[in-house]
């Protein structure tokens, strides 16, 4: 019998991203890990078995100086440096003082060792990744051959 592949990360504390820097996400909290295929030190998820894998990531950015500039948030799942999903999210000057949640999704046939990882890069003004329910990383395996 196989045994099942999960694990969810969170951040254990806020991390500035300035604008137009590619910059890679970081979650530093496990909170389980079922193979301990997930390492908190490069916040990179990397499989001990090839199969199909559901990857789901989020952030909750906060608008930093200047406030009174739209910005484009944009996140990606990438396997071995690669982009393989990117969501992109448009904030405005009016929800300034207030979180905003970007999500990223996919279901993906992984390798056994790729490298996963979650990365960001916005333009028009800084923003603050926020350690708070809505900054998560998670990737479970489906049963597969």
């Amino acid at each position: 019998m196989i045994r099942p592949s999960a694990f969810r990360a969170v951040k254990a504390f806020n991390q500035n991203i300035p604008t137009a820097q590619f910059k890679q996400i970081t979650y530093e909290t496990k909170q389980f890990d079922l193979k301990n295929e997930y390492n908190i030190s490069d916040s990179t998820f990397v499989p001990a078995r090839k199969g199909v894998y559901a990857i789901t990531a989020g952030a909750a950015f906060l608008a930093t100086y200047p406030f009174d500039i739209s910005r484009t948030i944009t996140m990606l799942i990438r396997v071995n440096d690669i982009n393989i999903v990117r969501e992109d999210h448009y904030f405005v000057p009016k929800l300034v003082g207030r979180p905003h949640a970007v999500r990223v999704s996919t279901i993906l046939q992984l390798n056994k060792r790729d490298k996963v990882q979650v990365w960001t890069m916005i333009s028009g003004g800084n923003m603050t990744i926020l350690n708070n329910e809505g900054t998560r990383f998670e990737v479970a395996r489906f049963s597969s051959p």
